[in-house]
């Protein structure tokens, strides 16, 4: 997979440009206003854990005004 995630990334770039985002943190995430919407789809995806589990990685392909996160 990393070959072929290496080709996309560099064809988003090339497209898109580059970007240069900070990952939030579990505090501002449980602050803002849409915690309650990410509650109700970790629970709608049979989320069984009192707090949604905040595993915030590295992102797969960061660009100027988006993100793409890869399903592995």
């Amino acid at each position: 997979m990393p070959k072929k995630q290496d080709y996309l990334k560099s064809i988003c770039i090339r497209h898109y440009n580059a970007g240069n985002h900070r990952k939030p943190s579990r505090k501002e995430l449980v602050g803002c206003d849409l915690y309650s919407d990410i509650t109700e789809m970790y629970r709608s995806l049979g989320g069984k854990l009192e707090t949604v589990p905040l595993n915030i990685g590295s992102y797969d392909i960061d660009l100027k005004d988006f993100i793409i996160e890869l399903d592995e």
